[in-house]
């Protein structure tokens, strides 16, 4: 709701460039990090979604999002607190020590076995 008082203000220097600008090359690239994060976790609407907004108001391409794919395919461990599966994101490989210190890769051993 409103409070009909202005809390923000906003400096936009006019000089300087914007990340929100159309085919940012640092828009893009957060865009990318973001999609290879988690597009694993999303439905396959919501990945077409994202990249149809991305391609609209971004002007990111199907290529941008084409290398993030291999993630959408990765290996997936049983959550802790439910029984379904998730998707290891690229940069979560290194923390599978300590996953199978505390059990996890147990369990996703057994549930794919």
């Amino acid at each position: 709701a409103s409070t009909g008082e202005y809390t923000v203000v906003h400096y936009a220097d006019p000089f300087r460039p914007r990340v929100s600008k159309y085919v940012s090359p640092a828009k893009i690239q957060g865009l990318r990090a973001f999609y290879a994060k988690h597009a694993p976790r999303m439905t396959v609407v919501e990945r077409e979604s994202f990249k149809t907004r991305a391609k609209l108001v971004f002007g990111a391409t199907e290529e941008d999002f084409a290398s993030s794919a291999k993630a959408q395919s990765g290996p997936c461990f049983a959550a802790w607190s439910s029984k379904v599966a998730l998707p290891l994101n690229p940069g979560t490989h290194s923390f599978l020590p300590v996953l199978d210190k505390v059990g996890m890769m147990e369990a996703t051993k057994k549930r794919d076995a």
